[in-house]
């Protein structure tokens, strides 16, 4: 029974030793930065594909094209949605757990509660009285002055170590969990709309999370080549039971309870209005499927591209298109008119206009739209967090690194002589210097005698 108990020990040792290793830890980081690399080589599905159903197979559909026949290979494997990939979460899931053994063995060593690796040293028979004197003053002037942590051992020897070195790697360990954990809260909770076009009368809806973002105050200026110079907005988000406000523009973004919302673009928008010859008002629409209005706002992508609208009784279809010239946005019309589509007006505006048409007037206000990012990132505190703690631990390290020896009395006729060893090859220039220190080959006991 004893024997079984012992090699279940010794097996269990050995496979904590396995789990825990350095050559583990480096296993799963090669892998997390192979995984890195590949999503920098193949472009990677938005998390805003996912808000909606099909959306995944739409954005394939977009890039087919561009990886060829094994597009549709590369996405079953995961290469596609790597961020969300059972590879990638696996490869997360063996860091952690490393990272978390490594963490609890840190823990260990630095509360004193598990034995350190001791350098190897032969010994001889020796004096105990004299060797235990030395050891004694030795181990006092390493624990007083130089703050280690005191381990006596049989045979006149002691081991010192420092127990306060631990914080580094321990700092290391769990802010790398943190971060793991903040990721995989963001990858699983969080979620992004990535293009919400705004103008002041007319909001968006922020499906994800049932709220509606409106724009309040909006200032724009434009430089020579129709892009804006500067741009500020004022964002109002509502839903069921609170309103809030905050400010973004080109550079700054607002942060709302995880939620991030960003100014990515801004772009022309156009008011149209129609009256009739008998001043009634003209039913516009601006897509077959859609029903028709008195009012309508047509936004012209920062892409560009015309769009279009029509006043179905009055037999007019108007075409726009963004136009490159001035120091603010310009907007070329096209009038279509009649049974035969005649263009019956080709005219560019860049403010409010009003065109008379054959028993029909329309009315043009050119004003300018807010395209903005929405993202909540539940963990993102955390990922900052992580980040901070490991550099912070990683700072550390490199100032007070983790050093361990052995020091052995050997009583002679005369004296007692101390011999230094240590843990590591790259510690032997310290211990030099330590032993000098120390007065390695002569020691003095309080009262000033030689041992």
């Amino acid at each position: 029974m004893t024997n079984r108990a012992a090699s279940r020990s010794d097996l269990w040792a050995k496979a904590w030793k396995a789990l825990a290793s350095d050559r583990l830890l480096l296993l799963w980081l090669g892998l997390l930065a192979l995984a890195a690399l590949a999503a920098l080589w193949f472009p990677q599905a938005p998390r805003s594909a996912y808000q909606q159903d099909g959306g995944a197979e739409s954005w394939l559909a977009l890039v087919r094209p561009q990886l060829g026949r094994p597009a549709d290979t590369w996405f079953a494997l995961g290469f596609l949605t790597i961020a969300r990939s059972a590879w990638l979460r696996l490869f997360l899931a063996g860091a952690a757990l490393t990272l978390l053994l490594r963490a609890f063995d840190a823990a260990q060593r630095l509360t004193g509660f598990t034995s350190i690796t001791r350098p190897a040293a032969t010994h001889q028979q020796i004096t105990a009285t004299e060797a235990a004197a030395a050891l004694g003053i030795v181990g006092s002037q390493l624990e007083r002055k130089l703050r280690y942590k005191i381990m006596d051992e049989p045979d006149h020897r002691l081991v010192a170590y420092r127990p306060l070195a631990q914080i580094g790697s321990l700092g290391v360990m769990l802010g790398g969990l943190i971060i793991i954990a903040g990721w995989l809260w963001t990858e699983t909770t969080g979620w992004e709309v990535a293009e919400l076009r705004l103008t002041e009368d007319m909001p968006a809806a922020i499906a994800p999370s049932n709220q509606t973002l409106s724009l309040g105050l909006f200032e724009v200026q434009w430089g020579s080549d129709d892009t804006p110079t500067t741009a500020w907005a004022e964002l109002v988000l509502q839903d069921d039971n609170a309103i809030a406000t905050g400010q973004v523009d080109l550079s700054k973004a607002w942060h709302w309870q995880g939620i991030t919302f960003r100014l990515t673009a801004v772009g022309p928008a156009i008011q149209v209005e129609g009256q009739g010859a008998d001043g009634e008002s003209l039913f516009l629409q601006t897509a077959a499927h859609r029903p028709p209005a008195k009012a309508i706002t047509l936004l012209l992508p920062p892409e560009g591209g015309p769009r279009s609208f029509a006043a179905p009784d009055e037999g007019v279809v108007v075409q726009m298109e963004t136009e490159s010239a001035g120091d603010s946005p310009q907007i070329q019309l096209r009038i279509y008119q009649g049974q035969k589509g005649e263009l019956v007006r080709d005219q560019v505006i860049d403010q409010e206009a009003s065109i008379a048409l054959e028993n029909s007037n329309l009315t043009f206000n050119v004003i300018p739209y807010a395209q903005i990012n929405a993202s909540y990132t539940p963990g993102r505190s955390p990922l900052i967090a992580g980040v901070a703690l490991v550099l912070a631990s990683a700072l550390f390290s490199l100032g007070y690194q983790s050093r361990q020896l052995e020091v052995t009395a050997l009583a002679q006729e005369e004296n007692t002589e101390l011999t230094f060893a240590a843990g590591r090859q790259s510690d032997l220039a310290w211990l030099v210097a330590l032993a000098g220190c120390l007065d390695s080959k002569k020691v003095r006991d309080s009262d000033g005698n030689e041992k």
